[in-house]
């Protein structure tokens, strides 16, 4: 532990700086990223059937959407044939409930199909008489 020289301190800031830039631009990706996984979670939409997914009354689903949107919810058979359009109109923000009436169909495994701009989500229902 000697002397020391110019050479040896102005290393020595530079280590410390480069080191400190290196802790700020980790910092600042975190947070950028940390935003916008929030913003994604923000314009995501729900879709909410029962548990079982066993239908023969009319029911209830509901939507949940962090945002104005246009949604479309289609029934589809065994095949992914589409059966009938069940909605197709911009929600509001927040909860959105629309029915369901299965006696208008005969029983058997269908599908729910839900679009939006930049979600799909496929729910198997199953309709008995």
């Amino acid at each position: 532990m000697g002397k020391f020289t110019s050479v040896d301190v102005i290393m020595g800031v530079l280590y410390v700086s480069a080191v400190l830039f290196l802790c700020i631009t980790a910092y600042q990706l975190f947070i950028k990223r940390f935003k916008r996984n929030k913003l994604e979670s923000l314009s995501a939409v729900s879709f909410i059937t029962s548990k079982e997914n066993v239908f023969s009354q009319k029911t209830s689903f509901l939507i949940v959407s962090a945002k104005d949107q246009k949604v479309k919810v289609q029934l589809l058979n065994r095949d992914e044939s589409v059966i009938d359009t069940l909605m197709d109109e911009t929600i509001p923000q927040e909860e959105y409930p629309f029915d369901f009436h299965p006696q208008n169909y005969e029983a058997g495994k269908y599908y729910l199909y839900l679009t939006t701009d930049n979600a799909k989500i496929l729910r198997r229902i199953t309709i008995v008489k």
